[in-house]
């Protein structure tokens, strides 16, 4: 299953924890350095981003227990890809106002994770248009990268990925029929996986589906490999009254009418994770920032691992 973005009035939730202003200030002083200096190498770039983020001190430990059944109505796998065909060029999780923090938090943390691994294979799962594979390709997983499967649901968001990712040889893009056992299997010719990279696609998901992520990533990685999510999460309660008010907003309009917002829910990630049997590295609620209502929506970003042989 895949459909990674959502439209621009589409968002995610997650599990509580972390107050709203948790990593803006990291993200506002990276933003406004020097030019010169936000040009740096790209692992040096990926450690500044993830001392932002610890400094910020958005790292939290994850609540223990596998994931309660999740009975709330989601989209069929074939509405789910008409929404996202529908929605086109739309599509940028990274770029609006819900999942710019938290996609910057993610990927500052998953530099903090895998700063002394080889990641050579990697799966995105919902890859959208391949914006996050691009500036992943481009920065953190530059050094050793060798293969980057993206998958997506969508027919039209797979032909936006392998636009944005032609001429990238380590990209390979592919349609799959939203299952997650065709999800993985499309990535099965590069052998055991280092990395799994998922945003905003799993809220989309049946809970049985999502046990079958999480299953599926627990035999895909190798010991060690690394999982990293990003998704809508319920605020916390020091977020204030309307980051509150919106997200119950967004929960009536998903019960009522779910394709109106891209077909997202607000979940808990790392419990799934923990159920699975992945240890939980990082773990953070990234609330958005900006004018509109999306802006007052929260995601949880996670980095887990599958435990090393003998663990």
């Amino acid at each position: 299953w895949s459909p990674h973005s959502k439209p621009r009035h589409a968002g995610h939730a997650g599990a509580a924890s972390a107050p709203p202003e948790v990593t803006r200030g990291a993200m506002r002083a990276m933003a406004s350095r020097p030019a010169a200096q936000q040009q740096p190498q790209p692992q040096a770039l990926a450690r500044a981003r993830a001392r932002a983020l610890l400094q910020s001190r958005c790292r939290r430990s994850a609540p223990r227990g596998a994931a309660p059944l999740d009975t709330r109505r989601t989209l069929s796998r074939s509405a789910a890809q008409r929404v996202y065909d529908r929605a086109g060029q739309t599509v940028d999780d990274s770029g609006s106002s819900y999942g710019r923090n938290a996609v910057a938090a993610l990927r500052a943390a998953l530099a903090h994770a895998v700063a002394d691994e080889r990641v050579r294979h990697v799966l995105e799962v919902g890859s959208g248009s391949g914006k996050l594979a691009a500036q992943l390709l481009g920065d953190e997983l530059a050094p050793a990268c060798q293969r980057y499967t993206c998958v997506d649901l969508s027919s039209v968001q797979a032909s936006n990925a392998r636009t944005r990712l032609r001429g990238d040889t380590r990209a390979v893009v592919v349609e799959t029929d939203g299952s997650q056992a065709a999800a993985f299997a499309a990535a099965q010719e590069g052998g055991p996986l280092d990395l799994v990279v998922s945003t905003y696609m799993l809220d989309l998901l049946s809970d049985s589906d999502v046990r079958a992520f999480f299953a599926e990533a627990r035999t895909s990685l190798r010991p060690g490999g690394v999982l990293a999510l990003a998704g809508l999460s319920p605020p916390p309660e020091e977020a204030g009254v309307a980051r509150r008010i919106a997200a119950a907003v967004w929960a009536l309009i998903h019960s009522l009418t779910p394709h109106v917002v891209g077909g997202c829910r607000a979940q808990a990630l790392a419990p799934y994770a923990e159920g699975a049997g992945f240890e939980v590295l990082e773990r953070a609620v990234v609330c958005g920032e900006g004018e509109d209502f999306l802006g007052l929506l929260c995601s949880e970003v996670l980095v887990a691992r599958r435990p090393p042989a003998g663990e």
